[in-house]
């Protein structure tokens, strides 16, 4: 998967670098699908920056000469990047001018992933009640439709929120659910995610263990669908779970490199998340000392991407690799 991505990107950037070339005798709606098109890979491999400009230009494009059809498409990926990063509020302004585009041309898988995309944004905002709605409308819609892979979807998403709820037989259950059809589908980004999340309820309560090993079984599926924009999250879950165990020192060698790849990104950790990992990090200062905390935490920002998989599949396998 990481060698098909990384092909995709090359032959996008030979055709860009065409387009370019050619000037205006590149049709509009093909370059505006390039764009869309990079963008998405861009997406995928976590370089968010260049993705959001990308995405960004094929909106403008689809708009202006209205290609209502693909511009719902791009305005979901490019409110995805901007939620990512932090922006819900844009982000969520171009979901509900997706859903309007979807009701007006009667398409109700746009309607779906607009309704599933704006659940998140209510997520992010504090309106759980608000988000489950709209994850259940999108199910509901996506089941209607025959599409597993986003039922799956809306299924982690509800998951988490039953999660956020401290219903962790309700999250189990949900997210148990989302994860077969995932695997189902031979799908290692799905199954990547979902893993994560089935992570951080084992640590809601209190099994330590095996939050570890489903947070090294993410950050494989990760590796293997070539996706690093998910990285931290699963790093995070594995470092909380690794601070537990008693390996402090470990752990804040984790969050550091967790940190680094979120300020790469420029994107922020989700709450109620970011705020335990932020507990941990004070929590091992004063268990380590200022020196050893220090010299951990210049460890895991040193750290590349690939460096940091090595070392967190490593510990994912045996913990005392840790000592």
């Amino acid at each position: 998967m990481r060698g098909q991505v990384q092909q995709g990107r090359r032959w996008i950037d030979l055709a860009q670098d065409q387009a370019l070339m050619d000037g205006n005798h590149l049709d509009p709606a093909l370059y505006g699908a390039l764009l869309n098109s990079a963008g998405v890979l861009d997406f995928q491999t976590g370089a968010y920056g260049r993705a959001r400009q990308l995405l960004a230009g094929a909106v403008t494009l689809r708009r202006t000469i209205g290609d209502k059809v693909e511009l719902s498409a791009s305005l979901t990926n490019l409110g995805n990047v901007l939620c990512l990063q932090g922006d819900f509020e844009r982000g969520g302004e171009l979901f509900e001018e997706s859903l309007t585009l979807g009701r007006e041309l009667d398409d109700n898988w746009d309607v779906a992933a607009a309704l599933n995309n704006l659940g998140n944004v209510s997520k992010a905002l504090g309106e759980d009640e608000r988000a489950a709605e709209r994850f259940e409308e999108s199910l509901s819609l996506f089941r209607d439709l025959g599409d597993t892979w986003n039922a799956a979807i809306a299924l982690n998403n509800l998951g988490n929120i039953a999660d956020r709820h401290a219903d962790w037989v309700k999250a189990t259950q949900l997210l148990e659910e989302s994860l077969a059809s995932f695997r189902a589908l031979n799908d290692p980004w799905g199954t990547a995610v979902v893993l994560c999340n089935l992570s951080y309820v084992a640590l809601h309560v209190g099994d330590i263990q095996r939050g570890r090993v489903l947070a090294s079984e993410s950050l494989r599926s990760l590796r293997e669908a070539g996706d690093t924009g998910q990285v931290p999250e699963a790093v995070e879950a594995l470092g909380l779970a690794m601070g537990e165990l008693g390996y402090a020192e470990t752990m804040i060698r984790l969050l550091a490199a967790s940190s680094m790849r979120r300020e790469e990104m420029g994107v922020p950790g989700e709450q109620p998340r970011a705020e335990a990992v932020a507990q941990a990090i004070t929590k091992a200062r004063a268990v380590t000392g200022e020196p050893n905390f220090d010299a951990a935490w210049k460890q895991g920002r040193a750290m590349t991407v690939e460096e940091l998989l090595d070392y967190a599949l490593g510990l994912g396998e045996d913990p005392a690799r840790a000592r």
